[in-house]
């Protein structure tokens, strides 16, 4: 026998070997098996090239290869295919489950197929990508030491109500007391200090009257550095909610506002303008009634304008995303939808401020004689 011939009798004995073991066993030879040409490459179904927001177990369908007999289907999450995360030589059909894959990651993926005459080429390269997860909300636990402007239609209650209607979580825990400075809950009027001890919180809001004259300024400044040596030991942040002046003393709204930003920035704490966005929110409508009927504590539509600037300052939420229906303490307000529209706005835009910093209220002196009509 010649060396030349060798290789044709080898793979002559071999189908027919094959041809005789499938005859003894009674096995029926797959389509193409001893004759004909190779299959042509498959051609790809579906999922579509580009799909998004894909399953992380998907269904892989492709269309059958005149004359294959087997199937191989490689995806990767690598253009390259490598590495390769499903390789399976062993299919019959033209569909295949792969994963779970990873959420929110682009897979590509390809075909090819065979019979007894060889292997096809590859299939065209598709890619998919699965769902992005929904978002988990973090669950934020906010301690507030205040008073009556703090406890006021449940300032607390509020902000929890914004973060569960935005599919978020906040866990709160209130200490207020009528008529309280921050030295009085440090004194031993409240169980504040013994709250912040309990740990676990990520904030914890302090706030006392308006504070515009520099006696109660330093009183303000001085109770947020002794609470700042305890709220830092657990881990927590520290927070100053700006509230506002009386009505009767409405030209110190700046003053007020220099005290709580001071007093946040003593200790590298969040300022929550809450006092300022009343402010802002009267620029586009003077007639809105955020005091209440005794020009101190907030109307229901004014707790619902400081509560968007606190849920805002500490979730990193947009206010202007939220429902268009205002809730206070669990209690719906009659307010037309473009009345909360404009409070959304109006704690946005105040915050926006503190992104930079600021010396003083843009426009306030005009503002003020507009709303002393």
């Amino acid at each position: 026998m010649s060396r030349e011939r060798y290789p044709v009798v080898v793979a002559s004995v071999s189908i027919a070997f094959l041809i005789i073991f499938t005859r003894l066993c009674g096995c029926q030879s797959p389509p193409g098996a001893f004759d004909g040409p190779r299959p042509p490459a498959p051609a790809l179904a579906s999922p579509a090239m580009g799909s998004r927001e894909q399953a992380v177990s998907p269904v892989l369908r492709w269309h059958g290869s005149t004359g294959a007999a087997m199937y191989r289907l490689q995806v990767s999450a690598n253009f390259a295919f490598s590495p390769i995360v499903v390789n399976d030589s062993a299919l019959t059909s033209t569909f295949r489950q792969v994963g779970p894959l990873p959420e929110s990651t682009t897979h590509y993926w390809r075909v090819n197929a065979s019979n007894s005459s060889g292997t096809s080429g590859w299939s065209q390269v598709w890619s998919f990508t699965t769902v992005i997860p929904p978002t988990r909300p973090r669950i934020l636990n906010v301690l507030f030491i205040g008073n009556s402007l703090t406890y006021t239609n449940d300032l607390p209650a509020t902000v929890a109500g914004l973060a569960a209607s935005d599919s978020g979580k906040i866990n709160y825990h209130t200490v207020a007391e009528p008529g309280f400075a921050l030295v009085d809950h440090l004194d031993g009027g409240s169980d504040a200090v013994d709250q912040i001890g309990r740990g676990g919180w990520d904030f914890v809001i302090l706030q006392q009257g308006p504070s515009s004259l520099p006696e109660s300024r330093d009183l303000l400044i001085e109770g947020t550095r002794k609470f700042y040596e305890y709220i830092r030991l657990v881990g927590a942040r520290t927070a100053l909610y700006m509230v506002w002046p009386d009505k009767s003393r409405y030209a110190f709204f700046e003053d007020v506002r220099v005290s709580y930003k001071l007093a946040a920035d003593t200790v590298g704490g969040l300022f929550l303008p809450a006092g300022e966005s009343w402010l802002t929110a009267w620029q586009a409508d003077a007639n809105l009634a955020l005091y209440g009927s005794d020009n101190f504590h907030p109307s229901p539509l004014g707790t619902y304008l400081a509560a968007l600037v606190i849920y805002e300052r500490i979730t990193g939420r947009d206010a202007r995303d939220l429902p268009s229906q205002a809730v206070v303490n669990g209690l719906k307000l009659t307010v037309p939808e473009e009345t909360v529209r404009l409070l959304q706005r109006a704690a946005h835009t105040t915050n926006e401020r503190y992104t930079t910093n600021r010396s003083s209220l843009p426009g306030l002196n005009q503002h003020i004689s507009d709303t002393r009509h």
